[in-house]
Order: structure tokens, then C-alpha cells, then sequence
């Protein structure tokens, strides 16, 4: 009540209610509210009394359109003083409330429940605006309850636009304001759906609204079930203390999408429980937008594919730096675990990231501590007090944390030493200390460029241990946060492999594909990156600098085989997915350096991108399978193998293992019959080019690959038996239907490993049988239907030592 009494004086007195040029009562002076605002001119008000108004109004005029909300600031009259909209008889002009013309925030809509709307026709194929459609100039919309209303396809509309809201001005026309709304249960369907909360194409401010509950369903593409944002000319938008929860969207930006020249700030939301089946559970940007994050708690959202917080991408799934923020918690539900997909090793700073793209100055993983899941504040625990930063340089950006919070509250709170994270201020002051975070970034200056790597530790780190280290390179165009949600080859043994992310100059690695002129890469100096680089691994105490091995995919696949051609004393072996030679390679390579290596390839016949029977400047896969097997004097094929795991991918692999009488090495090719430019096993929501096999998992195959080499005269090597413990996530996860789930002992013991659904029982019993100490791989393929389920180990070793733990894995059909 004290808010609205306090917006009623600034409507009131700024548009001239109390000293009004005329005031036009209805249903007193006039029957209808359309009839009102007929009789009005610019400045006049339209005060309209409780009841129920069958009406799709259309206005043009800078006037207030009020409740008696504007008269006292009871906000009761709001759920009283309906419009409803349901009763169009003509379906092209079906909105409850239409703006259009010259006009600006002067026209000001206020008080209403508005509802039943079906929006109007506001392009071809398009309907938009179920509740308010603004086809051009401006508005403030204030205090309104927007609900209910339903756009769907009809007879020449098969698009939708704005459930709730929809601002299609043209560039140039007026600004909106909505403020202090609920905007709920709105639904927008058909081919393309967009914003079933708000879709604006406008520039305009969302401050204190709550935008819940909305839905958008596209059978080609859905994006935004709250709000969704679009500028094809530069424009500005800001977004402050809404509460934006429960939103639903078929595709991408569960609460936010965000596209074209936008420029968005968003401060002070709490943005929670929203779901995308594909991509940013929470947010969603694209193209050529620029996002500002300051002081929002994103949290409990879920999108189907990577980005469950936040989904970053440029055309054609390249990253970008698009994306500045400081002071937020993104703590979403995943399934992928990396809840930001995309985003700049210096784009955020001091922010809690759940998960493994939790690297850059100041974040870190852990649980924030909220106090429950309706308010979302935090508890006294929580490692986000005071865990902030007052100002930061952020690219090229001084982002700067507000001086209130989303309920108003000073920021900090009196006696804090620095700013709470999140959208919430608690009440408290000391800060417990923020989490060591378990992933790093290094960077260092080579050949004058400053060049990163993100280092994924182990998930514990025994003294006196070393470990083997898998570096991942990432595709054309990619980016190391992209590689770590698409292969996810950190999840993999993390208890035996320390895994590393390079960065590429502009993202393409220097590896001689530039000969073919479709793709262009920077003249750097990689493979004298990547020999530095393992030189500073290699200065680690917990690094085994005699087992280095790299891999990659795509346009990373052929700089691992670069390198393995031009390191050969400094690495153990090499995969590549998805790469060949180039005429680079036997050019570059060094004979005094080389030693016999292990190498794996897996491609695919239907590749688009690397076909495999070559293109120019591409050797085939038979003839980079030949050029390696002469370098390895790999003279026999000792094994060929065909798995068809998973009958329903199209795909059928084919293994051809070649081995040497002359020394321990071998070449493996993974042919994948049917397989396109795609890393096996990888996320079926990150669209690849061609067909994603299913009958084997990549990561899987490198790290069993690799897993007895070093470089000490190739011999094989018996790992020592691992130093605790340890159950490790399912993989892949989520799965269907084959899955494997990985664990170590320590000892020789007695292991039951189970699988249980959610009420408790047993599905399937996978070892229960004494087995010695190692690490120990065991596949499950599953027979019940989609859900959630949970494996437990139970290991009694001879020592008497006992280890239990149970995880978690969901399986999607």
C-alpha cells in the first residue's frame, strides 16, 4: 500500500489528474471506456469505476486511462476493474487494449486487470499483444494485472508475439514503461512464439513488475517464455527489481531472450524457476545484443541443453564477449554442468557460478545458502555475504553494484563491509568467506598476445600425487567455455586426469587448415602456445609431465595432430575428433623430436565439414590414418570391432586397431559409418553438422586410449592403484539408453553397486562380487522409462575400510 500511495502521487500530480483539463467518468459520463476515450483529447483522464468491461479498446491519445486506483491507491480496485478482451468478433484486431499513433509516457494505462485478449495482427503471418499491443508509438503501463491472455495459430497467423505485452514500434518511436505490473499466465503458440510475458521491439524499462507463469510454445522455434527482446536497430533496454519466475519456452530463454542490436541492462532481478527445453534456462543471448549483469539472483532455472543460467552464442554457435556482470548468483539446475555457456574468461567478475564455468576474478562454486526457495534471500551461512565489489572495469564497462536492493534496502546493509551477491541485501554483516573455486584460469604473455587456459582440478588431490594431464582444444570459432559444455571431457575421470582448456587466438587454432581459403586463421605462433603451456603444467608439483596428451575436435583435432608432429618429446600421445592432416603436417614435422605415440581418430563418412575421402588442403581419413601408421611403423591391423550400441542413431562405428612389433604404440581409427562433424556422445541439443553417434562416447574412448602410455619409451604403464575411494558422475548423463558409470578403490573389496528410482527401489543390480583395487568401469543400459534415478556404491575393502556414496543421473527418452 505505501508503494502505491507513493506511484499515485507521481501519476496524479506529473500528468495533471488533480488539476485536470477534463474528466471523463464511465460509466457515468460515458457507457463504454471506449466511448471515454473518444470523447477525450491529449491530457484529459478516463476514470473508470469497478465491473466487468467486455471491450477491445483502442487508443491513440496522450491520455490516463485509470482505475480508482489514480483516485485513492487502493490496489483492490486493480482485481476489481476488469477488461476483458474475449469477446472480438474480429479476429485481426483482437487485443483488449490496441496503442497506436503519436503517442508517448504521457498515455498512461493504470488499475486494470486486463485479460482475454487474442491479439491483433501486426505483421504478415504475425499476431501480437494478447493484453496490450503498442503497433507504434509510446506508453506507461503501471499497476496493471495482465493475465490470461492467449495467442495461437489461425487461419493466415501462424507466429506470435507478446502474450501479455507486445511493443512492435518501429526504430525511432516512442519509449515504454512498465512498471509495477503482474503479468501471469499468458500463453503464446504456433510456428514461431516469442515473449508469452512481454515481446518488445522497442526500447523500454521493466522495473517492479512480476512477470510469472508465462508460456511459449513454437513448433519451430519458442523464444522467451517471460520477456523476449529484439532490436534490428540499436536501442536500449532496462530491466530493475522485476521478479521474473516460472516462465516456460519450447527452445530458448526460459525468462529472457535477448537478440539483434539490444542493449540491455538488468539489475536487481530475481530471476527464478524458469525452464527452456533447449538453451538458457534463465537467459538467452545472441548476435550482436550486449547484455550489463549487476546484482541479480539467477537461480533454480533449468534448460534442457548447456547454459541453464545463461546461454551466450554468436551466429553460427560461435562465443562471444557480449556479456558483462558483476555481483550475481547463478545457481540453476542444470542438467550440464556448466551453468554459463559461452561467456569471456573476463567477462564476469565476482559472481557465484555453480559449476565448472565458475572460472574469472572473484567467482566461485558453492551453495549460496538461500533461506528457502520462495524468497530467496540468504541465510546467514551463505558464502555470498559481502562478497561483492563496490565498481569493477569490466571490458571496456565500469559496472558499478546499485546503491538499493530489490526491496529498496540500502546496499550494504549497515555495519557490511561490501555489497551482499544477488538481488536480495540480507540483514547480515560478516562474511564466512567465499569458496576456493575448484576450476582456475591461467593466462600468461606469448608472442606479445596475453593467452588463456582454463585447468579443471581433480575432485580431490591426494598429497605426494601426480597427475596425467588431457588437454581439450576447442573447434573453429569456438571457445574453451563452448569445448567444456560440449565435450565435457572434465567429467571423465577427473579423479585421474587433470583436464585443460587452451584458448585460441580469436578462437581459431593456428593448425595449417588456412591453406584452404573457407577457413582463415590468425598467423600465431599455437604450437609454441602449447609447448609453453606444458612447460608451466609441467612446473606443477601435482603434474605428470611425462603424460601429456592432447586432443581435440574439428579445427582442435588437426592442432593436436600438429602437435603431435611437431612436440613429439613433450607429448604421449594425440587424439582428433572430427580432424585430419593438412599439407601442413609433413611439412612441420619433426623426426628428431618425434617418438612412436599413440593416435586416435574418430570421424565420421558423412561429414560435411572434413569429408572423409579429403578436400583441398584436407587429406582424407585413409591417407591420415597411413601417413600415422608409417610414423609408428604400425605395420599390422591386429583388430577390427563394429558397435552398434545404440540401434536408433543411424550410426554404426567401426574400430580398426593397428599395432607395431617394433614398439607399443598403435593407431586407432573410430569410423563412424553415418557420423557427421560431431563429438560422439556430446550434447543432442548443440545442433552438429551431420549425425551425433550414440555408440560411443568420445571422452570415454581418449582416456581408456590413453590411459597406459607416457613418454618414457612408450611402454605401457601400470597405473599405481588410486589413492581413495571415489564414485564418479555416470557418463554420458543425461543418457539414453546406455550409459557407465566409473569407480576406484583403493583395495581389493566387496563392492555392491545399485541403481534405484525415486520411491527407492532397486531397478538393477550391476556388481555385487569382490573385485580387486583399480579403477573400474561399469555399463548400464537402461530399460524403464524417463526420469530421474540414483546408483549407490557400497565397498567393504580387505582392510576393513568401508565407502559409501550414491549419485545421481536422468534418463531421457
Amino acid at each position: 500500500m505505501k508503494r502505491a500511495l507513493m506511484v499515485f502521487t507521481v501519476l496524479a500530480v506529473g500528468a495533471g489528474l488533480c488539476n485536470s483539463q477534463i474528466l471523463i467518468r464511465v460509466p457515468q459520463d460515458q457507457p463504454t471506456i471506449q466511448a471515454g476515450i473518444n470523447a477525450a483529447s491529449n491530457g484529459d483522464t478516463v476514470l473508470v469505476s469497478e465491473g466487468t468491461y467486455l471491450e477491445n479498446i483502442k487508443i491513440n491519445k496522450k491520455i490516463i486511462l485509470g482505475s480508482l486506483y489514480v483516485r485513492d491507491g487502493d490496489t483492490s480496485h486493480i482485481s476489481r476493474t476488469i477488461i476483458n478482451g474475449s469477446g472480438a468478433t474480429n479476429l485481426d484486431s483482437a487485443a483488449t487494449i490496441s496503442v497506436a499513433g503519436s503517442t508517448d509516457t504521457t498515455l498512461v494505462i493504470v488499475g486494470f486487470t486486463i485479460t482475454g485478449g487474442k491479439g491483433n495482427n501486426i505483421d504478415v503471418g504475425w499476431s501480437g499483444g494478447g493484453g496490450i499491443e503498442i503497433s507504434r508509438g509510446g506508453a506507461r503501463i503501471s499497476h496493471n494485472i495482465i493475465t490470461a491472455n492467449t495467442l495461437g495459430q489461425r487461419t493466415g497467423i501462424s507466429n506470435t508475439y507478446g502474450g501479455g505485452i507486445s511493443v512492435w514500434s518501429l526504430s525511432g518511436y516512442s519509449y515504454v514503461i512498465i512498471e509495477d505490473n503482474v503479468i501471469s499466465n499468458n500463453t503464446v503458440s504456433g510456428s514461431y512464439a516469442e515473449g508469452a510475458g512481454i515481446a518488445t521491439a522497442n526500447a523500454l524499462r521493466l522495473e517492479h513488475n512480476r512477470i510469472e507463469n508465462n508460456r511459449a510454445t513454437g513448433i519451430t522455434n519458442g523464444y522467451g517464455g517471460g520477456i523476449s527482446i529484439y532490436a534490428d536497430a540499436v536501442a536500449s533496454f532496462v530491466l530493475s527489481a522485476n521478479m521474473i519466475r516460472g516462465n516456460v519456452v519450447s527452445h530458448r530463454g526460459g525468462a529472457v531472450y535477448l537478440y539483434g542490436h539490444a542493449y540491455a541492462s538488468m539489475t536487481n532481478n530475481v530471476i527464478v524457476q524458469n525452464s527452456a527445453n533447449w538453451y538458457g534456462g534463465a537467459i538467452f543471448e545472441s548476435e550482436y545484443s550486449n547484455l550489463i549483469l549487476v546484482q541479480n539472483t539467477i537461480a533454480l532455472n533449468y534448460a534442457g541443453g548447456p547454459g541453464s543460467g545463461l546461454f551466450e552464442i554468436g551466429s553460427n554457435y560461435a562465443a562471444t564477449s557480449a556479456v558483462r556482470g558483476i555481483n550475481n548468483i547463478f545457481w540453476d539446475r542444470g542438467p550440464y554442468p556448466n551453468e554459463i555457456f559461452g561467456a569471456d574468461f573476463e567477462s564476469l567478475h565476482h559472481n557465484l557460478i555453480r559449476g565448472e564455468s565458475s572460472f574469472g576474478d572473484g567467482n566461485f562454486s558453492a551453495d549460496p545458502g538461500f533461506a528457502d526457495t520462495v524468497s530467496f534471500e540468504l541465510s546467514s551461512g551463505s558464502p555470498c555475504i559481502a562478497a561483492g565489489t563496490t565498481s569493477k572495469l569490466v571490458l571496456g564497462n565500469a559496472l558499478v553494484s546499485p546503491p538499493t536492493d530489490y526491496y529498496g534496502h540500502e546496499r550494504p546493509r549497515a555495519g557490511g563491509t561490501a555489497a551482499d551477491l544477488g538481488a536480495i541485501e540480507s540483514e547480515f554483516s560478516d562474511s564466512p568467506g567465499t569458496p576456493r573455486n575448484r576450476v582456475e584460469v591461467g593466462k600468461f604473455m606469448f608472442g606479445g598476445i596475453m593467452r588463456y587456459y582454463v585447468l579443471v582440478g581433480p575432485r580431490f588431490t591426494p598429497t605426494g600425487a601426480k597427475f596425467p594431464v588431457l588437454m581439450n582444444l576447442h573447434g573453429y570459432g569456438g571457445h574453451a567455455d563452448w569445448e567444456m559444455n560440449y565435450c565435457q571431457t572434465q567429467l571423465v575421470d577427473t579423479a585421474g586426469f587433470l583436464t585443460v582448456y587452451p584458448e585460441a587466438v580469436a578462437r581459431r587454432w593456428n593448425s595449417g587448415i588456412s591453406g584452404n581459403a573457407d577457413y582463415p586463421t590468425p598467423a600465431v605462433n599455437d604450437s609454441g602456445f602449447i609447448s609453453a603451456l606444458i612447460d608451466t603444467l609441467g612446473s606443477r608439483d601435482e603434474v605428470d609431465k611425462n603424460r601429456i596428451f592432447v586432443c581435440g575436435y574439428s579445427n582442435g583435432g588437426f592442432m593436436s595432430l600438429r602437435l603431435a608432429a611437431q612436440l613429439g618429446d613433450k607429448i604421449a600421445g594425440a587424439a582428433s575428433v572430427v580432424g585430419v592432416n593438412t599439407d601442413a603436417i609433413p611439412a612441420v614435422f619433426d623426426d628428431a623430436r618425434y617418438h612412436p605415440m599413440p593416435i586416435l581418430l574418430i570421424n565420421g563418412t558423412l561429414d560435411p565439414e572434413v569429408p572423409y575421402s579429403g578436400k583441398p588442403y584436407f587429406h582424407s581419413v585413409d591417407s591420415t590414418v597411413n601417413f600415422w601408421r608409417a610414423k609408428n611403423s604400425c605395420t599390422t591391423l591386429a583388430q577390427v570391432d563394429t558397435i552398434n550400441a545404440d540401434a536408433g542413431d543411424n550410426c554404426t562405428v567401426i574400430r580398426y586397431t593397428y599395432t607395431s612389433a617394433a614398439n607399443s604404440s598403435k593407431v586407432v581409427l573410430l569410423k563412424v559409418v553415418g557420423g557427421g562433424h560431431a563429438w560422439p556422445g556430446s550434447p543432442p541439443e548443440v545442433p552438429p553438422a551431420g549425425v551425433t553417434t550414440r555408440d560411443i562416447d568420445a571422452n570415454t574412448e581418449i582416456v581408456r586410449f590413453f590411459r597406459d602410455y607416457g613418454l618414457t619409451g612408450v611402454e605401457d604403464r601400470k597405473i599405481a592403484p588410486p589413492l581413495q575411494f571415489h564414485l564418479s558422475q555416470n557418463y554420458p548423463n543425461p543418457f539414453n539408453p546406455n550409459t557407465t558409470i566409473r569407480f576406484s578403490l583403493t583395495t581389493r573389496s566387496h563392492v555392491k553397486l545399485a541403481v534405484y528410482n525415486l520411491l527407492g527401489q532397486v531397478v538393477a543390480t550391476l556388481v555385487d562380487e569382490e573385485i580387486p583395487a583399480g579403477v573400474h568401469e561399469v555399463p548400464w543400459n537402461a530399460a524403464g522409462s524417463s526420469g530421474v534415478y540414483f546408483y549407490r556404491l557400497e565397498a567393504i575393502g580387505v582392510d576393513g575400510k568401508r565407502y559409501v556414496e550414491t549419485r545421481r543421473m536422468v534418463l531421457l527418452r
